[in-house]
């Protein structure tokens, strides 16, 4: 039982009830969620966990916590502040704001204050009534009665109206107070003051407290007795005012909102690992996305191992005897993880631990938690596992994505299950080489090895490995690379789905050993072996082969007999025996089913090997052995498969083995090279493919990469019988030599680079050495600087008199296909005096992948180039020429030429030479010029066809050295015209000869217009080239037209006409007008009268007809007798001439 004032509350309490800072009061909602974790117990919070803090009711660990849980993605408590005293500036949501709490999951969780189950209802009583306090009386108290004996707790909800006083003086709203008293009397006794709280602020809307009553904590609570004396039930809950309303200017009217009954049950959840958490409806108002960083589910690890707490991993001391800590563990080591899953019988397999060989987990954990390189400057374990299983898998579909994390595979032998694992048998030392068992021709049925290999064109080259990354909390990704077989082979790219990888540098490693795996670890053998060997193999076990078909000489057999110090072979005389000089071993196996290996000190006769020191036991008789030495290699594979036949043989699948891949991942080192062939003679070099036989020799072409086109110089050369590797060493100019060894027989360089490439080619025997010297060869590159090719069968169909098709063989460049352009150009001169430097662009970027285009019909040349992917053009263009007919149904009303002194709106622009130029490209390399008159048909006409007409020619600023404004962006210095400028012409139209369109391209197009204006835009790409006209203009025409229709009253009339009686005659309006002329077009308005052509119906004899006032829009006629006497007559006509008026 408490009792409070509002005074007295600590400000979390004050901000719950809902007063805060400035004497404003508002009410708070507030939101409980809880969150299960995981079945069983775990660590708990990671951060605490690193930090060595155990205890979990202690404030240090409950705001290390903080620091792991995320609410959308944002840590609670900021991970630089102090665990023990955090300022509030380092939590990022306001801490009383919100309430968290944890339980580890074990079978004795403590309660948390969300997990209480609750019932609860409201009770009638005064509900909604206010509580009044009158003048010199007693308090009007509200209550409720509560009679039900399983009720612990009763919510108690006060309600303000409104919660304020006027201040009569200023008008100011200000706080006023309340005093809010709360009794309980159980059993009709005497009235206890439970809540005596005084309420102060200001609210201007309804405000809510709650007050909460826990009568467990009250003298006489008891749930087992009920009505009878002196039992605790019914109880009477009231509400009181404490003091006065105040006046008319007080605004607190108090009421009893509600009074709840309410039932807790309690639930801890035992073995579940939980959280609680309580916000205000400021912070979020829904449930916020939880995240949490922890350090999972205790497991069972063994009784020498210790964890290290700031990554997880195991250490070990003394020898290990098969049993384990009495207390489990969290760690991230993955062996240990698994043997968890197997075993555990609430979430896990429940296998029996005696179904499990714990020794395998053991061995393979002390190589998981071994620290390696994290490839930024520190150290972590060589494996670790960080995932949650929340949802329900096939369980060996589990055990191998746990597995697949130590590179592990599980199997089943005598009675239990192992956990093989792909790592060295030396952990110390990881390059060292030692076999389980040893094969060759004479211990495998039929004395054969099966080989099979994957294509070095389809191993991928490009590993892109997934992890989580734990500060971002998304999927990340780390791509390795082979760049020496993807420039060779292309690039063929994996994609990996690492389990439980939380690291950047795991999947590194992860990468690395998937791509020396697809690059090195490709060949696969298959055989039969006997039950002696067979039923002691193991699956990961190496073992060696000397196999006399792939090494070209028989190095192993059996073992006739055997002493500690001597051994004497079956065929000593087949047999190809190491020299001595080259440091030779022998291996073989002992009774305890080992191999041992030791080094030949010398031979005697009868096939007798002596080794410099002894063995542990003697050979076993009739057992194999194998011989090695520097100039060959015993063959090392992994087993990977073992069957047992019925015939009582064993067949084994094992994939090739280089001890060198585990430094190769983890620290970097080259993969060293195997000779398993004793081809041992110094080879001739190479000889480079001449190309006199139609195969391909070197050269330099151009290739796809990436849908881009890049250069690469190809060099092939003729293979040397017994090669094992040819060696490549080119210099490109004075740079470093690059070296390459390879299998092939011939390598690309890709890409290549403009310069002089020196090559030479040695030939390796499988002893890796070289011929005694190599074949040179030196070749000029261009890159991709050389020019495209010239255009060819370039060839015009006319296909209208105002269009063209021409069409051309494809370029062969593929970078003008891709990423390139054709240009195409016009000159009004003739084919003879055409070049490409004085054509104007007709397009500039026809693609270069496509071999025709329909163009504008223009008299003159049309030439082409073709562009590549830098700009370089063709270095010789073709032409063709087009003599347009002149068009009998046409008229060419005007031909205009703008030359000589150019006397239009220049800008940019100067004339020298009688010729229309950039008046300095170096400072401007554009230009433009408007014609100095306007083309003015004086009415709108239709159908104008215009068709432009442009000489012109590029030039270079100067030939002079000290004259060219930059040398270095000079391309030519052979007097050839310069192509690297351009031209347009363009065309504006009007209606009134007054406004006018926007400009737009004219090469030959019809236009419905009035007027034109034209402007000519002169263009280079280069300051060292500039562009002259010397001829500007256009040609323009009216189509002929036939008019036989006549217009009266604004009607138009194609029936016969009647001429009339008047002495004037009639007035023939024509339905269209005609154009005539003006006086700057033909020089007159009557240049181009039409022809009137006149069909009477009934003239009689003697009759004739005469036309006057003809023009463009119409005639008059008059028919008279042979007496000369106006006559009426029915008649038609046809108007011949040239434009029609809008």
């Amino acid at each position: 039982m408490v009792t409070a004032s509002a005074s007295g509350l600590t400000p979390a309490i004050r901000e719950i009830l809902g007063i805060v800072d400035g004497d404003k009061l508002k009410s708070i909602d507030f939101g409980t969620v809880v969150d299960i974790l995981a079945e069983g117990q775990i660590e708990g919070s990671a951060t605490a966990s690193k930090a060595g803090i155990t205890d979990k009711t202690s404030t240090a660990y409950k705001n290390a916590f903080l620091k792991d849980l995320f609410l959308n993605r944002t840590a609670v408590l900021q991970a630089d502040a102090d665990n023990s005293n955090p300022s509030d500036s380092e939590f990022n949501y306001p801490k009383d704001r919100f309430k968290f709490e944890f339980q580890d999951g074990t079978a004795n969780n403590t309660v948390l204050f969300a997990a209480e189950q609750q019932s609860s209802e409201v009770i009638t009583g005064d509900k909604g009534q206010e509580c009044t306090f009158p003048v010199g009386g007693s308090a009007t108290a509200r209550s409720g009665t509560i009679s039900d004996t399983r009720i612990d707790t009763v919510q108690v909800k006060v309600k303000f109206d409104q919660f304020f006083k006027v201040n009569t003086s200023d008008g100011n709203r200000e706080s006023t107070s309340v005093q809010v008293i709360i009794k309980v009397n159980p059993n009709n006794g005497s009235a206890t003051t439970i809540i005596d709280d005084t309420v102060t602020g200001k609210s201007f809307n309804p405000y809510n407290r709650d007050y909460g009553i826990d009568l467990r904590d009250l003298s006489g609570y008891n749930t087992n007795t009920s009505g009878a004396s002196g039992s605790f039930f019914p109880i009477v809950v009231s509400l009181e005012r404490g003091n006065d309303v105040g006046d008319e200017n007080t605004f607190n009217t108090m009421r009893l909102a509600e009074i709840r009954q309410i039932i807790r049950e309690p639930n801890n959840y035992p073995n579940i690992a939980y959280t609680a958490l309580r916000f205000s409806s400021e912070l979020f108002q829904t449930a916020p996305r939880r995240n949490f960083r922890l350090r999972g589910k205790l497991v069972k690890i063994p009784h020498n191992a210790t964890v290290d707490l700031t990554n997880g991993r195991l250490t070990y001391s003394g020898t290990f005897d098969g049993s384990f800590k009495a207390d489990k563990a969290w760690t991230s080591d993955p062996a240990w993880v698994l043997f968890d899953l197997l075993t555990d019988t609430t979430s896990g397999c429940s296998l029996p631990e005696s179904e499990l060989d714990a020794f395998s987990f053991y061995g393979v954990s002390t190589y998981c938690s071994a620290l390696v390189d994290d490839g930024n400057g520190g150290q972590e374990p060589r494996f670790s596992i960080n995932v949650n299983l929340n949802n329900r898998r096939d369980a060996m579909a589990v055990i191998r994505d746990i597995c697949s994390v130590m590179r592990a595979i599980p199997y089943y032998e005598e009675g239990t299950i192992k956990i093989a694992q792909d790592a060295p048998k030396d952990h110390a030392n990881p390059s060292a080489l030692s076999f389980d068992y040893v094969f060759n021709n004479a211990n495998v049925i039929g004395g054969d090895f099966l080989y099979s290999g994957t294509s070095s064109k389809t191993r991928f080259n490009v590993i892109n490995v997934s992890y989580f990354d734990l500060e971002t909390q998304e999927i990340d990704y780390v791509t390795v690379k082979d760049t020496n077989a993807q420039s060779k082979y292309g690039t063929q790219t994996k994609t990996i789905n690492t389990f439980g990888t939380t690291s950047r540098g795991m999947a590194q490693r992860v990468g690395k050993w998937f791509l020396q795996t697809q690059q090195n670890q490709t060949e696969t053998v298959v055989f039969e072996t006997n039950i002696a060997a067979g039923s002691i193999l193991r699956i990961g076990d190496i073992v060696g082969i000397a196999d006399r078909v792939k090494s070209s000489t028989r190095r192993g057999g059996l073992v006739k007999s055997a002493t500690v110090s001597q051994v004497t072979l079956d065929d000593s005389g087949a047999t190809n025996l190491p020299d001595i000089s080259d440091s030779p071993q022998i291996s073989c196996m002992l009774s305890d089913g080992s191999v041992e290996t030791k080094t030949i000190s010398n031979y005697t006769s009868g096939g007798i090997v002596n080794v410099s020191s002894n063995f542990t036991s003697a050979p076993v008789t009739n057992s194999p052995f194998i011989l090695e030495s520097g100039e060959i290699d015993v063959q090392a594979f992994r087993i990977v498969d073992i069957k047992e036949n019925r015939k009582k043989t064993y067949s084994i699948s094992a994939v090739n083995f280089n001890e060198g891949k585990y430094a190769a991942v983890e620290d970097g080192e080259q993969l060293p090279t195997k000779n398993i062939n004793i081809l041992t003679s110094i080879l001739p070099s190479p000889q480079i493919i001449d190309g006199s036989d139609g195969t391909k020799a070197i050269q330099e072409i151009i290739v796809l990469n990436n849908n881009r086109p890049v250069p690469k110089l190809f060099i092939d050369w003729q293979s040397v019988e017994g090669a094992s590797l040819y060696q490549l060493i080119y210099t490109k100019d004075d740079e470093n030599p690059v070296v390459v060894n390879t299998q092939e027989s011939e390598f690309e360089i890709l890409p290549s680079e403009a310069g002089t490439y020196k090559i030479q080619i040695y030939t390796i025997n499988s002893n890796g050495e070289r011929s005694a010297s190599p074949t040179e060869t030196t070749i000029d590159t261009a890159g991709l600087t050389a020019l495209p090719d010239n255009p060819t069968n370039f060839e015009i169909e006319p296909l209208s008199n105002s269009q063209v098709k021409l069409s051309w063989t494809k370029s062969t460049s593929l970078d003008v296909e891709f990423g390139g352009a054709c240009v195409i150009r016009h000159t009004p001169n003739t084919l003879s005096s055409a070049t490409f430097s004085n054509s104007s662009d007709l397009n500039e970027n026809i693609s270069g992948a496509t071999n025709e285009a329909i163009l504008p019909a223009l008299t003159g040349t049309y030439s082409i180039k073709f562009r590549d992917l830098g700009g370089r053009l063709s270095a010789t263009e073709a032409k063709v020429e087009l003599a347009l007919p002149e068009m009998a149904d046409e008229l060419l009303v005007l031909s205009q030429r703008e030359q000589t002194a150019f006397s239009g709106t220049k800008t940019n622009l100067t004339v020298s030479s009688n010729a229309l130029q950039l008046t300095d490209p170096a400072s401007n390399l554009t230009g433009s010029y408007e014609f100095a008159s306007v083309l003015d048909f004086g009415a709108v006409f239709q159908n104008v066809r215009l068709k432009r007409h442009i000489k012109m020619e590029g030039f270079f600023v100067s030939d002079l050295f000290d004259s060219i404004p930059d040398l270095d962006a000079r391309l030519n210095f052979d007097g050839a015209g310069s192509d690297r400028v351009k031209s347009k012409l363009q065309v504006q139209t009007s209606q009134d000869n007054s406004t006018f369109t926007t400009l737009q391209n004219l090469t030959n197009g019809s236009f419905n217009a009035r007027s034109f204006k034209f402007t000519s835009n002169l263009i280079s790409v280069d300051v060292n080239e500039n562009i002259k006209f010397t001829e500007l203009g256009f040609d323009a025409f009216l189509p002929s037209r036939t008019e036989n229709k006549y217009q009266s009253g604004g009607n138009i009339i194609s029936t016969p006409l009647q001429s009339g009686t008047s002495s004037s005659g009639l007035s023939v309006v024509f339905g269209k007008s005609f154009f005539t002329g003006t006086s700057a077009i033909g020089g007159s308005t009557t240049a181009f009268l039409p022809s009137i052509a006149i069909s009477p119906e009934d003239m009689p004899s003697g009759g004739f007809f005469l036309l006057s006032a003809i023009s463009g829009t119409g005639f008059t006629i008059v028919f008279k007798n042979s007496s000369n006497t106006v006559i009426d007559v029915k008649f038609t006509f046809q108007a011949l001439g040239y434009g029609k008026g809008a």
